[in-house]
């Protein structure tokens, strides 16, 4: 997934997974104002690396695997952006939501961006609710 200008602006709109140990200073990575420099207009991203592009493209045979160990359809869903606000367990543990990510052994990073992944028939899937800007 490329960080289209839609998307970027997008991921503006709130905070995502990946950035909460920043927020709270437990990132190596980057800091709570790497978090709010991200945010601003006008910021521009590093450019994918060739990592990033390969975890992408592993992420339907990934996906296929994951429906076959658990017995259960898996959609996917690339209209819904870094799950903002969003419930990824119930508690009862039926619902599932899982994000396909490539892991660099190297840097220990994993590939911002992850997209929403359900698990668990079409009939108990449902939106919820978006966070507010």
């Amino acid at each position: 997934m490329t960080f289209t200008p839609e998307r970027m602006a997008e991921r503006r709109k709130g905070i995502g997974a990946s950035e909460v140990p920043a927020i709270v200073g437990l990132s190596p990575w980057a800091t709570p104002m790497d978090v709010w420099l991200s945010k601003q207009e006008g910021h521009t991203p590093e450019p994918e690396t060739e990592a990033q592009r390969n975890g992408h493209r592993m992420e339907g045979p990934i996906l296929e695997a994951l429906s076959a160990d658990i017995g259960l359809p898996v959609t996917r869903n690339d209209q819904i952006v870094w799950g903002k606000g969003r419930l990824f367990c119930t508690p009862d543990g039926y619902r599932m939501v899982r994000a396909a990510r490539h892991w660099q052994h190297t840097t220990g990073r994993h590939d911002a961006g992850p997209r929403e992944l359900h698990a668990g028939p079409a009939a108990e899937q449902r939106r919820w609710p978006q966070a507010r800007a």
